[in-house]
Parts: C-alpha cells; sequence; structure tokens
C-alpha cells in the first residue's frame, strides 16, 4: 500500500488508487479464508494453492509496474536535462500543484 501511495501523484489519483488498493484487501479478507476447507485438514491443499497463485499474481504485477516505472522515471530525467528552467527546484508552490505522476515532470517513481 505504501508504494502505491508513494508512486502516485494528484490528490484524486491518489484516493482512487487508495481505495482500489482497500477494496483489494477487503475482498482478499473475505475470501480467502474461504479457501481453506475443514475436510482438506489438516493439508488444507486448497488454501495453499490460492495463497501461492496469490503471491505468483502478486509478483507479476509488481514487477510490471517495475518495467512501467523505469522508463517514466527515464522520460523524467530526459526533460530535466533538455528544460532544466521547467525542473528547477525552488518554486515552492510546484509542490501543491495537484498534477498527476505522469504530468508533473519533477516526479520520481520509487523502485
Amino acid at each position: 500500500m505504501t508504494t502505491a501511495m508513494a508512486n502516485t501523484a494528484g490528490y484524486t489519483k491518489k484516493l482512487l488508487v487508495y481505495g482500489i488498493g482497500y477494496y483489494g484487501y477487503l475482498v482478499g479478507g473475505i475470501v480467502g479464508p474461504q479457501t481453506f476447507i475443514a475436510n482438506q485438514a489438516p493439508a488444507y491443499t486448497g488454501g495453499i494453492t490460492a495463497m501461492l497463485a496469490s503471491y505468483c499474481i502478486a509478483i507479476f504485477l509488481i514487477s510490471i509496474y517495475m518495467v512501467n516505472s523505469i522508463p517514466l522515471n527515464r522520460r523524467n530525467a530526459k526533460i530535466a536535462v533538455e528544460h532544466p528552467e521547467s525542473t528547477a527546484e525552488g518554486d515552492i508552490l510546484d509542490g501543491w500543484q495537484d498534477q498527476t505522476d505522469l504530468t508533473n515532470t519533477k516526479f520520481k517513481f520509487l523502485i
């Protein structure tokens, strides 16, 4: 949750990302225990399989996010080199503008 929030800019976009993440957390909390069926005790193969599948999907999605963030950081670095006046530090009000992470050229994605 922290990485998703740190890598998102813009008030509305940040709220939407947090809401989607929290919704996924809630759904997982409801569905997860249902995969552990009493007649599979003590191995609980269905629950273990569901957990491993969820972890694999999470690792895959995090990898895609990382692969997407690298070119965006390179793009912002290229803009900073080509247009140093647009990315100069020192304007205090820049931090208060409601720009998304894709429009703010000073934004750095955490990987």
